[in-house]
């Protein structure tokens, strides 16, 4: 009833009426907020559905100005018709999420994003494989994220990252031989395409393939290789990882001062990056 009459009663006694009532509660910050869930939705309702669309539009422009990034920005674009931009925004909260590592909510966004694309959208591999990448490989799903990977390259035989994610799982599994076959053919089209940072992260895989074998001249040979193309790239990041990996190398082969001599210019790395 308050909401009917807010245009003549005016809307801050308008809201002091709904607080009365224990519609919405005041926080701490001075802001106004349903005090239940339906409460929310019965008002939200009412709102005529272009005059929605033109707020959600507004709440999700104002977030990009700010540079902010909110939690229901990818619905808010997704209830504005902008669908390009709500795939944009979930597959970034996506990433967010896992970063924090809430691995369930970045699944859950990722399933956001792949409900607006068609499959056959470059944008929908980009989401399976962001799926892959920052929640069931980091959680140890190996047995998922090869069934999605196996679809994948059955769809994209000569995509490289995909071939280099299968690689990286089957040498977490200890599938070596296969490991090798995939990092392998994901080098050569990172070779032949230029992609010399995708090359650099296949190198060190294989690398660590024949180091988890025991190989460690044909391991070394691959970090070495793999240390030069990031010192090219002036990938710090990167150098600091396979000098590490380096040093691992070195400490099983019983020379601890060489090893102790790299882990101390990874240090100096992490220094000057913070």
């Amino acid at each position: 009833r308050v909401l009917d009459v807010v245009p003549s009663i005016g809307l801050h006694f308008a809201l002091s009426e709904l607080e009365l009532h224990g519609i919405v509660t005041e926080t701490e910050d001075g802001r106004i907020r349903f005090a239940h869930d339906k409460f929310w939705r019965a008002a939200y309702m009412r709102i005529e559905p272009q005059r929605r669309a033109r707020l959600h539009r507004r709440v999700a422009t104002l977030h990009q100005v700010q540079g902010s990034w909110d939690a229901q920005l990818g619905w808010h674009w997704q209830q504005a018709g902008e669908k390009d931009l709500a795939v944009d925004a979930w597959l970034l909260g996506a990433k967010l999420a896992s970063e924090a590592y809430a691995y369930s909510l970045a699944e859950a966004r990722v399933a956001s994003a792949l409900a607006l694309l068609d499959p056959k959208d470059p944008r929908a591999l980009t989401a399976w494989q962001l799926l892959v990448d920052t929640v069931l490989i980091v959680q140890g799903s190996y047995d998922r994220a090869q069934e999605i990977l196996n679809r994948l390259i059955d769809d994209n035989p000569e995509d490289s990252a995909i071939r280099c994610q299968m690689g990286q799982i089957l040498l977490e599994i200890g599938q070596i031989d296969q490991a090798i076959d995939h990092l392998n053919a994901a080098r050569l089209t990172y070779r032949r395409t230029a992609d010399r940072q995708g090359e650099a992260s296949a190198l060190l895989h294989l690398a660590r393939c024949h180091h988890s074998q025991g190989r460690w001249d044909e391991a070394m040979r691959y970090y070495i290789h793999t240390l030069e193309l990031v010192r090219w790239l002036e990938d710090r990041a990167a150098q600091a990882k396979t000098m590490q990996a380096i040093a691992s190398l070195h400490r099983n082969c019983g020379e601890h001062d060489r090893a102790l001599d790299l882990l101390e210019n990874v240090l100096d790395i992490h220094r000057d990056s913070n």
